[in-house]
């Protein structure tokens, strides 16, 4: 668990294409999961090679080896996430992961949460804010911690925002507030993503 600088960024690098000996294994999970999940994309996701408090480095590989790697393919990836803890007062928002979504499914996260597929990171939370609780203004994104679980890291932004008075239920069954003094018990009474016990670590620092 690391506390980012406010001016945290990213830093492409330019590889040879992502290659691996498992590329027939990567095409059948793939296949599956499509078959399975219509909404999946193999767009860019962002596999990182270094970091330190102010800037990750990496380069971009599709997001059908991620998927492969999630479905029991040993490709040992890492990659990014990226999530908006949006607090209020002493509460935070909380997300039920759809049972379709093809990455931890039916599980708690700190809301909004995506796969990191862009060099712009606020643009891309932007997106997920307006996808995943409809939000139309966001007055400040400011991040402030990267968490590894695992093969995947998750950049974490604090958030002030409106929000609105319902929220979209595509990609979260349920959207809830949780006072920070319960976030520990909420954990151990629900299922959560991987990275949700270091985030709470960090409001309890």
């Amino acid at each position: 668990m690391i506390f980012l600088d406010p001016e945290f960024h990213l830093v492409e690098e330019k590889r040879a294409p992502f290659y691996t000996p498992f590329e027939k294994e990567v095409e059948e999970r793939w296949q599956q999961g499509i078959a399975a999940d219509k909404l999946l994309f193999d767009g860019p996701v962002f596999r990182p090679t270094s970091f330190n408090p102010k800037e990750m480095v990496g380069d971009f590989i599709p997001y059908r080896y991620f998927y492969a790697q999630s479905q029991g393919v040993p490709l040992s990836i890492h990659t990014v996430g990226v999530t908006g803890i949006i607090q209020k007062e002493d509460r935070v928002l909380l997300g039920l992961r759809s049972d379709k979504m093809a990455y931890e499914p039916g599980k708690w996260e700190f809301a909004p949460s995506g796969t990191l597929s862009t060099l712009d990171i606020e643009e891309l939370l932007l997106g997920e804010l307006q996808e995943e609780l409809g939000v139309m203004k966001v007055r400040e994104m400011i991040p402030f911690l990267l968490v590894q679980e695992g093969n995947v890291f998750d950049i974490c932004f604090k958030i002030d925002c409106d929000l609105p008075e319902k929220f979209p239920q595509e990609e979260y069954k349920e959207v809830v507030w949780v006072p920070l003094s319960l976030l520990a018990s909420f954990q151990q009474a629900n299922p959560t993503v991987k990275s949700f016990s270091h985030l709470v670590q960090s409001f309890l620092e």
